[in-house]
């Protein structure tokens, strides 16, 4: 097998999808509709979200390199680039987020806050089954943990795709949920079910591991070439949107990730296969959206709880003005950070 790294290219239907998937993340955290539990609509669409990331990360992993002899040296080389990309704001964004520590403002630091921000800045958070330490000052960074670590799985992804044909990844796929359902039953009624099922390195792989598997299928010209693509993205939204609706009247953790895992896996299916053609994720606003999707992420949730705290103090709380406000800004910060970025790149 000659080792060689596939060209990374822009895919616009996967900006599309990251598009989508931030903007229902940045829903989820909003105040913006209440269902009859009283919790937000879109509580977990934000689910949902994080499955497509972590599902496109594995996708592309595995189409660039996939050719390539996954050594050690490897490893460490994505590795650093993958720290490059997102450590510096991270690291902004951890600073902007202390003074909204309590225990900041009042000059109250314990040790075990040192303690939190050594593992929070160290990007360590998702190994710690404690939700006061993975959700920790800036929340979403333990999103860019669990990016990291899961780099680690490529070469033990990408080792057993080669030893599968289509037939065995597809059957592997739909394995991954079953086995992602046996999973929250096993611990549903214990105190780590939210981050075992949800935050842990060691069980979001699979879903990692399902992008990976749906690279390996549209790298094959035999697989389901009949299909008509359309109805397959069209059927996976469906399922997604009715399994949103649903999760308002059933609060479950299998809305964490088994339910979204084979509907997502089909949309990235059916996703690849339209590029080139017209469809509903190439659409320029999304595919923008998508464009600056890491930049919304790491500081949306900051802008909330900021425009929260400021609302609050002038007895404005939970107005649709604080979440205007609130979009406004994140739109601005965003719209301005990825400009400098791709200055920088430039």
């Amino acid at each position: 097998m000659p080792d060689k790294v596939n060209e990374k290219r822009i895919i616009y239907g996967f900006q599309g999808i990251r598009g989508m998937a931030i903007i229902l993340i940045f829903l989820s955290h909003c105040k913006i509709a209440v269902n009859q539990r009283g919790g937000n609509f879109f509580g977990y669409a934000g689910a949902w979200g994080v499955s497509c990331f972590i599902m496109l990360s594995g996708f592309l992993a595995v189409q660039q390199f996939f050719d390539c002899e996954i050594n050690r040296k490897r490893v460490i080389s994505i590795l650093k680039k993958k720290i490059k990309k997102c450590y510096p704001m991270h690291i902004i964004t951890l600073c902007v987020a202390l003074p909204l520590s309590v225990a900041f403002v009042w000059n109250n630091f314990s040790m075990k806050d040192v303690i939190k921000i050594i593992i929070n800045a160290t990007l360590t958070q998702t190994l710690i089954p404690s939700q006061s330490v993975y959700f920790s000052f800036n929340a979403v960074s333990w999103y860019l943990s669990l990016d990291i670590i899961l780099v680690l799985f490529l070469p033990l992804v990408i080792h057993i795709l080669k030893n599968m044909n289509e037939r065995q990844v597809t059957i592997s796929i739909v394995a991954v949920a079953v086995l992602q359902a046996i999973l929250f039953l096993m611990v549903k009624e214990t105190s780590i079910m939210h981050w075992f099922v949800y935050i842990f390195p060691l069980t979001r792989w699979l879903d990692y591991f399902v992008g990976g598997g749906i690279a390996l299928l549209v790298m094959s010209d035999k697989c389901l070439e009949t299909m008509k693509n359309k109805w397959m993205v069209y059927l996976a939204i469906l399922i997604c949107v009715i399994s949103i609706i649903c999760s308002n009247y059933y609060s479950s953790g299998l809305f964490l990730t088994a339910i979204w895992t084979i509907p997502t896996a089909v949309l990235l299916f059916g996703v690849y296969r339209l590029e080139g053609s017209n469809n509903f994720f190439r659409k320029g606003m999304l595919v923008y959206v998508g464009n600056m999707s890491f930049e919304v992420f790491l500081t949306h949730t900051l802008i909330i709880r900021y425009t929260t705290e400021i609302f609050s103090r002038i007895g404005m709380k939970n107005s649709y003005l604080e979440n205007l406000v609130a979009v406004l800004i994140s739109i601005g910060v965003a719209v301005v950070c990825y400009k400098v970025k791709k200055r920088r790149k430039v």
